[in-house]
């Protein structure tokens, strides 16, 4: 259809009925049909969010500012109707597109078309069935996406989390002196003996001349922890001690 044949519409948004994020999506269903001409939004911009308001620039769309005179009174949707009404009187377009999913305007819808107009209902799934008749057509939009969330700041690091783990203790390491006390008993036995000597053998030597294994838990663990000095061999109640010569 060629541009000067198509119908000129009148695009008056409530903004209490609808959502910001939607404007794009109701200019386009608009332009199926005609040419948003006239673009107003009306609502109480003092109290209104950010969003509505970048939303306004881009597209071209005039706010009209309406204060709530009376707690409780809808004052939007009077300042709406007034201008519709002047806007049909005046005879400057050749359609209506209202944007609200109020069913107070279903007065208006109808009156518009009484008056020969187009008129075409832009709202959300809440609109009502008589503002939903009233309209030819009416187009029904989502919620729109709510605004992002503002990401948290990052959390500090805790000194205490972030420092490097200590390091593990070192294991207990036999002295040398307690070394060379038992391979002198081991020695002793195995030459009394003819053969290496039995461990618990050597465990009862050890005790009646009061040498311990410290800072290990028992004699054999002791032992294992010299494999350059002693060797064990056996298993059990049968495990044998000799020392290793050089």
């Amino acid at each position: 259809m060629p541009e000067t044949a198509r119908k000129n519409f009148a695009m008056l948004i409530d903004t209490d009925n609808i959502s910001p994020q939607q404007i794009e999506t109701i200019l386009s269903e608009i332009r199926k049909r005609g040419i948003p001409m006239i673009r107003r939004a009306y609502g109480d911009w003092s109290t209104l969010s950010r969003t509505w308001k970048d939303a306004l620039l881009p597209n071209a769309i005039i706010p009209v500012q309406q204060y709530a005179y009376t707690p409780g009174k809808n004052a939007t949707d009077f300042a709406l109707v007034i201008d519709a009404m002047d806007i049909l009187h005046r005879n400057l377009v050749d359609g209506f597109a209202i944007v609200s999913s109020d069913s107070d305007f279903t007065p208006l819808a109808l009156r518009l078309r009484e008056a020969g107009k187009d008129v075409i209902g832009i709202g959300e799934h809440k609109a009502p069935a008589p503002f939903r008749e009233a309209c030819n057509p009416f187009v029904e939009i989502g919620p729109g996406e709510p605004p992002p969330k503002p990401e948290p700041p990052p959390k500090k690091a805790d000194p205490a989390s972030s420092a490097p783990a200590p390091a593990p203790p070192a294991p207990p390491a036999p002295t040398p002196a307690k070394i060379r006390q038992i391979a002198a008993v081991v020695r002793e036995l195995n030459a009394k003996e003819g053969k290496a000597c039995l461990l618990s053998t050597l465990g009862s030597h050890l005790t009646e001349r009061k040498i311990d294994t410290k800072p290990f838990a028992s004699l054999q663990k002791f032992l294992k922890a010299c494999p350059d000095q002693f060797l064990l061999n056996g298993a059990g109640s049968s495990i044998r001690v000799r020392t290793k010569e050089p």
